[in-house]
């Protein structure tokens, strides 16, 4: 999304002068038309927010069930992981690489292998088919038969300035550490069993990835497992759970959903914040659900202004 900023303030009129909130209120009248009426109190915003953040989820389940009606579903999850995984920069090469580094292919050449050896060499895979292996390193993605795509160019990741933490290496050693988890029950399968328990911290555990040393940061930390999980895992799994006329199931994602705490806030969640709430309502934004709320109203007011 480029970047959106007002220049009401300095064009000199009148009406935009006074308490500050006149560009909130515009704001308002814009999400009113929207069915997002101006809420007057802390228990509205919030309710106002849990209905949002509901569309958000099952917008991002529809967008996967079109997928799922092209492709097979344990490469659907894997593709919206490994984008998941890239960040804003990167997520369009993560998703080069998922297409490269098919999840079937990485499936079969890993079941060749001995179990011990089976996540190393899904590393080395990923990392070869990345273009990013440095200088003088080795890889054996020839060893895994045909099936791979081409290695990519390293033009295509952005590494520039990029917190070594979140180096698109680090997060390619969380993506085989993901699959190489998953190898006998599938992604879908696996992940399935983690999420209907109905338990955040289960689920974001199966996602978190710890450093392959055993020390220093983990390759998928709680925060961007956690991010996985609402963003990508659940409303996939709601998607197939609505193809296969499961309700239930249906049900139980978006209500597990509903009780993932708090992610991190980001740009977007604390400008929506200062735009839309009045001061004295408190931390209306107390959960996961209703961040995804003013992302969603954030969205709306995108296609509007």
């Amino acid at each position: 999304n480029a970047p959106v900023i007002s220049l009401a303030a300095l064009m000199g009129d009148d009406e935009s002068e006074g308490d500050g909130r006149i560009q909130g209120g515009s704001l308002w009248e814009i999400l009113s038309a929207q069915s997002y009426s101006r809420p007057s109190s802390a228990a509205e915003m919030g309710d106002l927010l849990d209905r949002a953040g509901d569309q958000r989820f099952i917008g991002k389940s529809r967008g996967f069930q079109t997928f799922l009606a092209e492709q097979d579903p344990d490469q659907t999850l894997y593709e919206g992981l490994m984008e998941g995984l890239g960040y804003r920069q990167n997520q369009h090469a993560f998703l080069l690489l998922a297409q490269r580094a098919g999840y079937a292919v990485l499936r079969r050449a890993a079941a060749r292998l001995p179990v011990w050896e089976q996540a190393s060499a899904i590393e080395a895979w990923l990392v070869d088919l990345s273009g990013l292996r440095p200088e003088g390193g080795s890889g054996d993605s020839q060893s895994a038969g045909t099936g791979f795509g081409t290695a990519m160019e390293p033009q295509v990741w952005h590494c520039f300035r990029v917190r070594p933490a979140n180096h698109p290496l680090r997060r390619i050693f969380g993506a085989a550490g993901l699959v190489s988890r998953f190898l006998e029950p599938g992604l879908v399968e696996g992940l399935r069993d983690a999420a209907i328990i109905g338990k955040p911290a289960l689920l974001t555990s199966a996602l978190a990835v710890p450093s392959g040393t055993g020390s220093g940061p983990a390759t998928v930390g709680l925060s961007r497992a956690r991010d996985l999980a609402v963003n990508v895992v659940l409303p996939f799994l709601h998607a197939l759970a609505e193809i296969r006329q499961d309700s239930q199931d249906a049900e139980a994602h978006l209500e597990t959903y509903g009780r993932f705490g708090k992610l991190q806030d980001n740009e977007l969640t604390r400008e929506m914040s200062e735009q839309l709430f009045d001061p004295r309502w408190g931390k209306v934004v107390n959960n996961a659900r209703r961040q995804q709320g003013l992302l969603h109203l954030k969205h709306l007011l995108s296609g509007m202004v």
